[in-house]
């Protein structure tokens, strides 16, 4: 019975940290073999930036509002409004348009 109760607890530690504690013995690498794994580690880097650039420009296009200037704040939409004309009041609201440009004297 005593030895029943100190058999699983080394079993459960055993099965825990075992695959921790072991540790492979490192591999010789060649270097052909480092040549391969540089190569294919540049080339991953590389498609996972096109992918990104991909996605990128799919948003640009989808989205051009995102990329518009705006004003940020409620002091700089005033600003930006104050240039444009102020709309017409009273009688000259009531004016016909002419289609000719105004005449000089």
């Amino acid at each position: 019975m005593m030895q029943s109760k100190s058999v699983i607890p080394n079993l459960v530690a055993n099965l825990m940290f075992r695959p921790f504690m072991e540790i492979p013995p490192m591999r010789n690498m060649t270097d052909a073999d480092r040549a391969r794994l540089r190569e294919s580690f540049i080339g991953n880097g590389l498609l996972f930036l096109f992918g990104c650039g991909v996605l990128a420009f799919l948003v640009a296009v989808d989205r051009v509002d995102w990329f518009s200037i705006r004003p940020a704040t409620g002091t700089s939409i005033a600003m930006a409004r104050s240039t444009e004309s102020a709309p017409k009041v009273g009688p000259a609201a009531a004016a016909p348009v002419s289609v000719e440009p105004a005449k000089t004297q």
